[in-house]
């Protein structure tokens, strides 16, 4: 199948933001139902002991779902790892509901300025870069190559590793997985009946069941995302002459579809 780069309505800055809070928290909840949780737990820590990071940071946190399965993992393993939450449009309260009880236990804070790809260099310190690893979950395919290429010069720029987890391929099989993506999410709102108070639970129902713009959403934006997935050899070509060292695991989880990619800053 061949790369195809189309819109993904998540993308768009005219969404308004309670409605990108709803998606945000069910594309969680979806990816989750797909074993996307197990995978970083047991796969972004190993990477990031290998990578020897004195920090974590992650680029478009979302919800935060995946990275408190990242912070879990590492502390199983015994690591303190500083971990920063960080996103183009920040989700101040799912990550404060999430981690504020327990920031300082599992070691993970959260940046309330507005990091995006083009600009996390600018966003955060220089020391603080330096010897991170930069983790991006199911979200490098939102950078076309041209941008993916900047981005990762910029990394490189900075001493910064790169972790990119993706949850789909880019095959007919992917496409159908990516489509089925609004299935789960239909039943989003039960598993967030105990967690929101009435008017924020009544919100949730309106989107997926009564109205079901999320469902809907999560379909479409999961087929799109499966046609950006990269190959291994879209990988070669995308980090030819820059200095990271690659490692690559594919075909991880139940279905065998995610992939997790290493690029190494050399020590």
């Amino acid at each position: 199948m061949r790369y195809a780069y189309h819109f993904e309505f998540c993308e768009r800055p005219e969404l308004p933001e309670w409605l990108r809070g709803e998606l945000f928290e069910s594309l969680g909840w979806v990816q989750s139902s797909f074993g996307l949780e197990r995978v970083l737990g047991a796969t972004v820590p190993e990477f990031v002991l290998e990578a020897r990071a004195s920090r974590l940071i992650e680029l478009g946190s979302g919800s935060g779902r995946g990275l408190a399965s990242v912070a879990a993992g590492l502390d199983r393993k015994g690591a303190r790892v500083p971990t920063l939450a960080t996103d183009k449009y920040p989700q101040t309260e799912l990550w404060r509901a999430r981690f504020g009880g327990q920031a300082a236990e599992v070691g993970v804070s959260w940046s309330e300025r507005a990091v995006g790809f083009e600009d996390f260099d600018q966003c955060l310190a220089a020391e603080t870069l330096a010897g991170s690893v930069l983790l991006l979950t199911a979200a490098f395919h939102h950078m076309d190559p041209v941008r993916a290429r900047a981005f990762l010069e910029r990394a490189a720029d900075v001493r910064a590793s790169v972790v990119v987890v993706e949850p789909l391929e880019r095959s007919w099989v992917g496409a159908l997985l990516g489509g089925l993506a609004g299935l789960p999410a239909l039943a989003a709102p039960l598993s967030a009946a105990r967690a929101r108070t009435l008017a924020g639970f009544l919100r949730t129902v309106l989107v997926h069941w009564l109205v079901p713009v999320v469902p809907l959403i999560l379909s479409h934006d999961g087929v799109v995302s499966a046609l950006r997935q990269r190959t291994p050899a879209d990988w070669t070509a995308l980090t030819a002459d820059l200095p990271f060292e690659r490692s690559d695991r594919l075909g991880l989880g139940l279905l065998q579809n995610f992939s997790a990619i290493l690029l190494k800053y050399p020590s």
